[in-house]
Parts: C-alpha cells; sequence; structure tokens
C-alpha cells in the first residue's frame, strides 16, 4: 500500500538532510523546516527543529524561542509561551532582532502593551550610533534600527503616552514623488489609489532588477541595490497602509514583457502612463500577488526566504 506524502512534508524531511550537509547554514534550514513542519500541520516536528536551534545559542536561539512562544500561542498553550520568552529574557542576547521580533508577535495580537514591552528591550540593544543613524532626516528611516523604534513609537501613542525625547528624534519616513522608482509613481498615481481595488504597485522582482536598471537606467538610480530597493519599498507600503487603510496589491514587472507592451502600444517604458496602462493589463489578467504575504510565504521580493525572515522582519 502507498502511503501519499504531502508537498510541505517531502520539503520538511528534505531540509532536515540540508541541515546535516550544510552545517554552516543549518540554523537557517532549520528555521525553513519548522515552518515546513507547521505547513505540513506536523507542529510537534516544528517544534522538535526549533528546540535545536535553541541549543546552538546566540541570536539564532533567541529568535526560535519567540517561533516557540508563537507555536504554543497557538495551540493555546500560554505557560510554555510565557516559559519561552521568559528564557529570551534570562538570556540577555545583545542583538535587538529577537526581541522585536517578540514585540512584533504580540502587535499582530492585538497586545499593545506586551508588545511595548518587547520593543522597549530592543530599543535598548542598539548602539548610540544606531541610533543616530536611525534619526539621520534623510535616510534614517530606513535602518532596521528605525523600523523598531517606529513599532516602539506607535504602540507608545497607541497607549497614549506623551511623545518622548527617541519618539520625538526619529526621522519620518517620506513618499517622494517624482522620483527615480517607477513604483513610486504607480502607487501614488490616480489609477493605483482607485477605491475599488486599493493600491496597486508595480515591482521589480530581485531577478528582474539588474536587467530593468541596464535597459532603463532612466527609472532605477545606477548606485541603487535591490536590497535597498526593496527595504524603502516596504516601509513605504507599511508607512502608506497605516495612513491609508487601504488594501495593496503587487505586480510583479517582467523587462521582456513590459519592453513587449511598450511596442505594442507605442509608447516609452520611461512614460509613467505607459507603465500604469501596463499595471492595470496585468491586473486584469491575474498576475498579481497580495501585500503583505503571509508571514511563512515566499517573500514579494522574490527572495525565496519566508516573509518573516525577508521583507517581513520589523525594519
Amino acid at each position: 500500500m502507498t502511503v501519499a506524502v504531502s508537498e510541505p512534508t517531502m520539503r520538511a524531511r528534505q531540509l532536515e538532510v540540508d541541515a546535516e550537509q550544510f552545517p554552516d547554514d543549518r540554523a537557517e534550514i532549520l528555521f525553513e523546516a519548522a515552518a515546513a513542519w507547521q505547513d505540513a500541520g506536523d507542529l510537534d516536528r516544528a517544534r522538535q527543529q526549533l528546540e535545536r536551534i535553541v541549543g546552538f545559542g546566540g541570536v539564532d536561539a533567541g529568535m526560535a524561542r519567540v517561533q516557540l512562544a508563537e507555536l504554543y500561542l497557538t495551540l493555546r498553550d500560554g505557560e510554555h509561551a510565557r516559559a519561552e520568552l521568559s528564557a529570551l529574557k534570562a538570556s540577555r542576547e545583545p542583538d535587538p532582532a529577537p526581541y522585536a521580533m517578540a514585540g512584533e508577535l504580540f502587535a499582530e495580537r492585538d497586545d499593545t502593551r506586551a508588545a511595548l514591552t518587547w520593543f522597549n528591550i530592543a530599543a535598548t540593544r542598539f548602539s548610540d550610533d544606531e541610533v543616530a543613524e536611525a534619526c539621520d532626516p534623510e535616510y534614517g528611516w530606513m535602518t532596521y534600527a528605525a523600523g523598531v523604534l517606529w513599532q516602539r513609537r506607535k504602540a507608545r501613542r497607541q497607549l497614549g503616552f506623551l511623545p518622548d525625547e527617541l519618539d520625538g528624534a526619529l526621522a519620518e519616513p517620506l513618499l517622494r514623488r517624482g522620483e527615480a522608482f517607477p513604483t513610486m509613481q504607480e502607487l501614488l498615481s490616480t489609477d493605483a489609489l482607485g477605491a475599488a481595488h486599493g493600491v496597486r504597485v508595480l515591482i521589480w522582482p530581485r531577478a528582474e532588477f539588474d536587467t530593468a536598471r541596464r535597459r532603463w537606467p532612466q527609472l532605477i538610480e545606477a548606485e541603487t541595490t535591490h536590497d535597498a530597493y526593496r527595504t524603502r519599498l516596504e516601509a513605504e507600503l507599511r508607512e502608506l497602509t497605516e495612513r491609508e487603510h487601504v488594501p495593496v496589491t503587487l505586480i510583479p514587472a517582467l523587462a521582456g514583457t513590459l519592453g513587449d507592451f511598450a511596442t505594442r502600444v507605442e509608447g516609452q517604458v520611461t512614460d509613467a502612463a505607459v507603465r500604469r496602462a501596463h499595471l492595470a493589463e496585468q491586473a486584469a489578467q491575474g498576475n498579481t500577488t497580495r501585500w503583505p504575504p503571509p508571514r511563512n510565504s515566499p517573500c514579494w521580493c522574490g527572495s525565496a526566504i519566508k516573509y518573516k525572515r525577508c521583507c517581513g522582519r520589523v525594519r
């Protein structure tokens, strides 16, 4: 008798094999294996992988404890969830990432007071230089520290606290109209903000970014990397949706398809109207993805890493 094995189960098993073959990347692979076991419905096996990561120590152990707490909360096992988070506090891990991750966990569950507790701990882990960089008025909002400190400020506001010195010093994220990034032009266009469909954004996935920059250097600044591009776009989408409360749909731009479309309509890719028309056509054909994606789904940026460990991390 042949027993069918689900795709998530096969992927989880393969990842466990990979973790042994690539010891330098073991923690990252086991995080993926734990998520795959959760997708397969085997929460006990997911727990085992996360507990293995805890045994490695360091920042990965801290992040594994937060994911264990999330798993236990899913199982409505508050006692074990609290134990994992207490162990994280006791570890005195110097990296802010696990504490920020815990803050995000509680923010998602609308437990603002608990979220603020963890964001406060994360804030104390940033160096003076990192805080100063986060407060830079031009580029500070793009830093990891700024993302965490903005989450802290948001929680403080929700709880009715007056701004403290750190709240007031943070650099405001800006939606810069008319810059070289074409996605910002789509994002801020009349078509993109139609009430019927919320915000539609034409994006450059990782695999297309360099091709697009070579073909249309007017659209993407030469020194800009895809990491800087996706970090900026993630931050601006968060700021936009917090302000406007509208759904967001992403339309991946393929350089070849976009170029062919411009030829077909006898226009230029550098014309924002042509890109908006391409966006509308692709959306009508269903070539879209929602933002934000589920935390355990592949990230929208095309990295193939889960969203919660890529662009979905607090920034």
